[in-house]
């Protein structure tokens, strides 16, 4: 044969090239085995020292590196783009190949699909009919036809469904991502040299689902995890007491500085609702810039008046992040007594961890005989409403007794604890609209003595 083919890597390409012979003596050798009909032949291949040229087979990849990406509470979706490119001189067939392992890989998803312009892989993008999808550890096979100097793009959107679904006990898991391309043509192939990225998770906790006891006094202070003396509040205002603003304010005895976290469905603590004890039909609510009030629901609670709860349980004492169902953005409190508005923040900012100090109900014998030996204590004394202490009859709530503005207790008179049948009864305090504010409570009868065997503490 005259021409000896060989192939050599080049940027990660194999391209086919030939050499030109020294033919000289061979030609002579055939001239004397062969004569004639042998010379004809070689004439015609070497009268113009001519080559053979075999075509270029070359790909390249941009983009795939520049994925890189972290999750968060607040952003655990996000959306780039990469570029293949045919720069060699025929068509041929590319794939693209990316490999990943570990738990966070197998749970974070992706959807790849060929666009126009890598500029319209936003997070806003809407996914056409036509799409790849999988995840890191399974992706999709993405193979396609590609011609002599064409460049293909692709968005890719890498996400969870849920934020729970890429959380663990440390808040942070990582993986690096590997991606190739190939291209196939007349037999040759190509292939891009590897291309890496970094996928992690940062403050992605577990969702919480107990993280109070429910049989004991269930209201929280809730402090700043920077500044032990801040906390968040509710503006006061007596005459309006709904769509009032939350601000960051000095810890302080009040009602509108006392949480209570009430469960969506069921008793599962993980997914809440929070309401201040002085408005409490109202519930924390996110508007639309992210400041926040308390809202009264005129219908179903929103779903931007309900909350996911993190607790990070390596801190001391445990920090708590709530995570907004609509926007994904935390409940923060700030590190400075303010009394400037609350906003949500991002929950990778300090002032996204709170801490929660549950203030205890007590239950007090204070030994005055003949009037009230005994009282059933807080600690806010500036209540927006009456406070009644009620006993389950076994088919009705009877009231028992009352507290005012500027009480911190409610007695239980003698002459209804001699009135209250023996043994253990169910009690609750409720305000002037019937709102729950305590319950669980139990006491025991004994002639005239109350023991306490639930709800305090």
């Amino acid at each position: 044969m005259a021409a000896d083919q060989h192939k050599q890597l080049q940027g990660g390409s194999w391209i086919a090239r030939s050499r030109v012979p020294t033919i000289t003596g061979f030609v002579t050798l055939l001239l004397l085995i062969s004569g004639g009909t042998a010379w004809a032949y070689w004439s015609t291949q070497v009268t113009a020292n001519a080559s053979l040229h075999t075509e270029r087979v070359r790909v390249v990849e941009k983009g795939f590196s520049d994925l890189s990406a972290d999750y968060t509470p607040s952003g655990y979706s996000h959306t780039g783009s990469f570029t293949i490119k045919n720069t060699g001189d025929i068509a041929g067939q590319s794939a693209v190949n990316i490999a990943a392992t570990g738990e966070l890989a197998a749970a974070l998803k992706i959807t790849i699909w060929e666009t126009a312009a890598s500029q319209n892989c936003t997070n806003n993008a809407q996914v056409p009919g036509v799409a790849f999808t999988g995840t890191w550890a399974a992706p999709p096979s993405i193979a396609r036809s590609i011609a002599a100097g064409e460049e293909a793009s692709y968005c890719l959107r890498s996400f969870a469904s849920d934020p729970a679904d890429i959380a663990s006990p440390s808040g942070a898991q990582s993986f690096t991502s590997e991606m190739t391309v190939t291209l196939t043509a007349k037999g040759w192939l190509s292939t891009t040299p590897p291309s890496t990225n970094l996928q992690q998770t940062i403050g992605i906790f577990p969702p919480t689902p107990n993280f109070y006891d429910p049989t004991l006094s269930r209201w929280f202070e809730v402090h700043s995890s920077i500044n032990s003396f801040v906390c968040l509040g509710a503006s006061w205002n007596q005459s309006t007491l709904y769509n009032l603003p939350l601000r960051s304010y000095a810890c302080a005895h009040r009602a509108d500085r006392r949480w209570e976290f009430v469960p969506v469905n069921g008793q599962d603590q993980s997914f809440v609702t929070i309401r201040s004890r002085n408005v409490p039909r109202a519930r924390v609510f996110e508007d639309y810039d992210g400041w926040l009030s308390l809202k009264t629901p005129t219908a179903a609670i929103t779903a931007s008046q309900q909350w996911r709860v993190h607790e990070d349980k390596t801190t001391v004492p445990s920090t708590f992040k709530f995570v907004n169902a609509v926007s994904g953005l935390c409940l923060g409190v700030a590190s400075v007594n303010t009394n400037d508005d609350v906003y949500t923040v991002s929950c990778d900012a300090p002032q996204a961890r709170v801490v929660l100090i549950r203030e205890p109900l007590t239950f007090t014998e204070v030994h005055i005989q003949g009037v009230s030996p005994y009282r059933i204590g807080f600690s806010d004394a500036q209540l927006p409403a009456t406070r009644y202490l009620e006993r389950w009859t076994g088919s009705s709530w009877e009231s028992v007794s009352f507290a005012i503005n500027g009480d911190t207790y409610i007695p239980i008179p003698l002459a209804k604890i001699n009135a209250f049948p023996p043994g253990e009864s169910s009690y609750r305090i409720i305000d002037s609209e019937g709102q729950v504010l305590w319950d669980s409570i139990k006491l025991v009868r004994d002639g005239s003595t109350l023991t306490p065997t639930g709800g305090f503490g």
